[in-house]
């Protein structure tokens, strides 16, 4: 599940999900930035496919330390009572979330110590606890920090940075998804 709210203009989101799907073939990326409609997901077309996997990658930037309203909507409207969670709500046990990140500031700001205040993991916190109510393993998460590339603003060497670190996350994410 990618998260990008306009995939076909990300750089470091778009880049990882090349580079994976060259690595894992099999990987089925799905942008929720082309499967909202006017009227929102649809509902049962998304639980079917989350259905389908053993694992759920959602890959997103992080926007205000948090994820893009596109993916905090289709998780509103797709985790359902009964579907994810409640008494009959089973169809995601047992199976394995893995949260794939981009964020925007450098590593040394995610720390406890630093100007933030925050560590990666600390921001995950409610991701791994909607995981976990609907009965998910959480894996460790992957993530890549120091991967802003602005258009007319950010130099050549910037994209290029963000590229690299792009590609080395791919192959981070496709080694942890090789191991579970």
């Amino acid at each position: 599940m990618n998260g990008h709210p306009n995939f076909k203009a990300s750089f470091a989101n778009q880049a990882i999900l090349e580079e994976l799907g060259k690595l894992l073939p099999a990987v089925k990326v799905h942008a929720l930035s082309g499967a909202r409609g006017e009227k929102g997901f649809n509902v049962p077309e998304e639980q079917k496919l989350l259905r389908e996997a053993d694992i759920v990658v959602f890959d997103f930037p992080v926007y205000w330390f948090s994820v893009p309203a596109l993916l905090k909507e289709w998780f509103d409207e797709v985790l359902t009572h009964g579907f994810a969670y409640g008494t009959s709500g089973t169809a995601l046990k047992g199976k394995t979330a893995v949260f794939s990140l981009t964020l925007g500031a450098p590593e040394d700001s995610y720390r406890r110590d630093a100007a933030l205040g925050y560590t990666v993991k600390d921001l995950l916190a409610p991701l791994f606890a909607t995981a976990t109510y609907c009965s998910m393993k959480n894996a460790e998460p992957v993530y890549s920090a120091g991967m802003l590339y602005i258009p007319g603003v950010s130099t050549d060497e910037d994209l290029a940075a963000v590229k690299a670190k792009a590609k080395e996350h791919a192959e981070r994410l496709a080694h942890l998804l090789k191991t579970l």
